[in-house]
């Protein structure tokens, strides 16, 4: 049997049909697809959005401040804001983009419209301990409840999607690496925490489908606006499989450190 460039992914390297994930030259690791090293997030088919600070190439400064981050998906759904009072900052030793819960935010330029199932990974690390704040909004029908993630601890400590709540308690300031799978935006599947399933088939949060390009750090207005760092987001279009997120996880925690 052949070592080959394969017909299915020229970038991947196969024994017959059967992927190569590691390959050694003698004791020495030379390639390695199993989640770090040479994999990436893009490596996995259908991902629609792929936020990345940790790659300083996909930032745009205006002084220190982020003017544009480019979405290295094949959508290429940049997000960027003109207006220099409403950037968040870029560290550029944590690798993150700090908003400051007053007005920053960061808008994209595609609307999702509806889907049928969707993974989603977005590693943050939360400022704010008291009020409601919206950390992302995939492009909801309205300010507030179409499609945000976000944390409203003025309910106990919830996390939610649109107005509906998903998991309660474990939310703790410093980072946390938030996992969702979904059927579709009303059919919420699991909710993880750093791994830690917090929730399995929580209630439904119906939704209406999206009419309004994606933000960063607030809704999609600058309401509930978020005192967030974000280290990263990737949502993909249906459900992946378990190799799949093991290898998403290993390379969220070796780039966004959760």
């Amino acid at each position: 049997m052949s070592v080959k460039l394969g017909d299915l992914d020229i970038n991947k390297i196969y024994l017959g049909d059967t992927e190569i994930k590691k390959a050694y030259l003698g004791d020495v690791l030379i390639y390695d697809k199993t989640g770090g090293g040479g994999f990436s997030p893009i490596d996995v088919a259908d991902c629609s959005l792929f936020i990345d600070p940790s790659d300083v190439s996909t930032i745009t400064l205006n002084g220190s401040n982020v003017s544009q981050i480019t979405d290295k998906s094949v959508y290429g759904d940049d997000h960027s804001q003109a207006v220099a009072t409403l950037q968040p900052l870029y560290d550029a030793v944590g690798k993150n983009m700090e908003f400051d819960g007053v007005d920053d935010v960061l808008r994209g330029t595609n609307t999702r419209g509806s889907f049928s199932e969707l993974t989603v990974f977005f590693a943050i690390e939360d400022l704010n301990t008291t009020t409601d704040d919206v950390h992302f909004n995939l492009g909801g029908s309205t300010a507030n409840e179409g499609r945000c993630l976000y944390w409203r601890r003025s309910s106990g400590d919830s996390f939610y999607v649109g107005g509906n709540i998903l998991a309660t308690g474990g939310h703790t300031t410093g980072k946390t690496c938030i996992k969702l799978i979904n059927s579709a935006i009303d059919d919420i599947q699991e909710v993880y925490w750093n791994k830690t399933l917090k929730n399995s088939e929580p209630s439904d949060a119906a939704q209406s489908a999206g009419t309004s390009p994606s933000a960063l750090g607030a809704g999609s207005s600058t309401s509930r606006p978020s005192n967030v760092k974000i280290y990263g987001i990737l949502v993909y279009d249906r459900h992946i499989t378990a190799q799949e997120q093991s290898d998403i996880e290993t390379w969220i925690s070796t780039n966004w450190g959760c």
